[in-house]
């Protein structure tokens, strides 16, 4: 196997894991919460399994992935950095007003 080929499997592999570890983290965030963010988890936790499939696709591919998958890979990881972001300071608003409650 070529140098080329085997860093992109490495490369996939380490992208499966980090997608499981994602996968389990939501399935520990659906079992908390109020009826609102138990929805807005449920659908993170949908999205969360359909990136571990595609993931599961990647890793059993035997050649490079083409420049169209990388650019589309790319184009949805800035959409998902921008969604945390925004998950990031909406949970800290929640979290505020929930200790405000109590």
């Amino acid at each position: 196997m070529s140098k080329g080929r085997e860093e992109t499997k490495r490369e996939r592999e380490r992208d499966h894991y980090w997608e499981k570890l994602r996968l389990r983290a939501s399935e520990r965030r659906m079992s908390k919460g109020s009826e609102e963010t138990k929805r807005e988890r449920e659908r993170d936790h949908y999205w969360e399994k359909l990136r571990l499939r595609a993931s599961e696709r990647r890793m059993s591919k035997g050649s490079e992935e083409t420049k169209r998958e990388r650019e589309r890979d790319h184009y949805w990881e800035k959409l998902r950095l921008r969604a945390s972001e925004r998950r990031m300071s909406k949970g800290s608003e929640e979290t505020k007003r929930e200790r405000e409650r109590d």
